[in-house]
């Protein structure tokens, strides 16, 4: 689960990109796809609360903590 966060944080970023093209090429593209880009903004806040659970269990169950490892130590929000 906690590398999943990863793969929908770059999915939340290439939609970003494509929609941007849309709205670029066709400004009646703009306010729908303002709509996805915010759906795929929650989505993936949605991903990062799960992914903050997930590691709340973790430690509570094994006493690991396994928050800030891997490609995503540096991550800010």
């Amino acid at each position: 689960m906690l590398a999943a966060d990863d793969t929908l944080d770059a999915l939340k970023t290439q939609i970003f990109r494509e929609l941007l093209t849309h709205m670029l090429q066709d400004p009646a593209t703009i306010e729908p796809a303002l709509d996805l880009i915010l759906i795929s903004r929650h989505l993936e806040r949605i991903g990062d609360h799960a992914t903050n659970v997930a590691e709340d269990v973790i430690f509570i169950l094994s006493a690991k903590d396994v928050r800030h490892t891997g490609s995503g130590a540096a991550k800010a929000e």
